[in-house]
């Protein structure tokens, strides 16, 4: 990306967050991130972005970012801004003030420093890297365990000789359930947290990969929808992104349960039907 493809990037977040459409300006903001990771102006744009969306401790960050790093006056302003203004100013607050000190950064501000400086290729950094192989190592883990733990947790023993042990019914659920919703968990937490950088609290990450990690386990249609709305909504992630990661845990769900069906040697859904039926517990 050069200078004028960052500056008409950059324009086009400004028309959409002078329409209020603040969540795609955000998003056009972090692919300039991506390639400018430092730039104040950029840093500065996406603050008012979150501000908007009233995801204050994320702006604020990114205010003592750009205090810490560039000793930017408008971050100081916009920081105490966002810290003694309510969420809902009262009647007769003078809103063209506050909108000339917290306004958004002109064309001439923005990109002075040379782009190679900080251009950075962001899907081979040793972060993202990092990240993506913690992510399939825990994610392998938990698919390497759970043929263990449905042998020696959610089997009987049978007296029959030459007969398959039987299920405990609710253990199998149970195995399932935590496995698929950690596994999952875990694919949208990293992704999420390679997707923002650091503008965003890893407990929130946390919390929802967790709540969507069990939507997509545990509850199907409704539960996937619900999932790609949260990471759509909720975390500005892409709706291709969003219903990709969503398709990726149906995906894992599909090799877990292949994993189940070959640890039990069953080979037909007659098959599940009785090992189901003949189970107790």
């Amino acid at each position: 990306m050069d200078r004028n493809e960052a500056l008409e990037l950059f324009s086009r977040a400004d028309a959409m967050f002078r329409q209020g459409n603040y969540e795609k300006s955000l998003n056009a903001l972090r692919e300039l991130a991506r390639v400018f990771p430092d730039d104040k102006t950029v840093l500065y744009a996406r603050a008012l972005c979150l501000e908007r969306l009233e995801r204050r401790v994320e702006a604020v960050r990114l205010c003592d970012r750009l205090v810490r790093e560039h000793h930017y006056d408008k971050a100081v302003i916009l920081k105490a801004r966002l810290i003694t203004t309510p969420s809902d100013p009262p009647p007769g607050a003078n809103e063209d003030e506050a909108a000339t000190i917290c306004a958004w950064p002109t064309r001439a501000d923005i990109l002075k420093t040379e782009p190679e400086r900080h251009q950075i290729p962001t899907p081979t950094t040793a972060a993202n890297f990092s990240w993506i192989a913690g992510m399939g190592i825990v994610v392998c883990a938990f698919l390497a365990l759970l043929p263990v733990l449905i042998i020696f947790f959610a089997q009987a023993d049978t007296t029959v000789p030459g007969a398959l042990p039987t299920l405990f019914p609710g253990r199998v659920v149970i195995v399932y359930g935590i496995t698929l919703c950690s596994a999952i968990s875990v694919i949208i937490f990293c992704v999420v947290i390679v997707d923002h950088n650091v503008s965003i609290s890893p407990r929130r990450v946390f919390l929802g990969a967790t709540a969507c990690g069990g939507l997509v386990a545990l509850l199907p249609g409704p539960g996937w929808l619900a999932a790609v709305a949260i990471l759509y909504k909720g975390f500005g992630l892409s709706l291709l992104k969003s219903t990709g990661l969503v398709v990726v845990g149906l995906g894992v769900q599909l090799i877990a349960v292949a994993i189940i069906l070959y640890t039990l040697d069953i080979t037909s859904i007659h098959s599940v039907y009785m090992e189901l039926r003949a189970g107790y517990g």
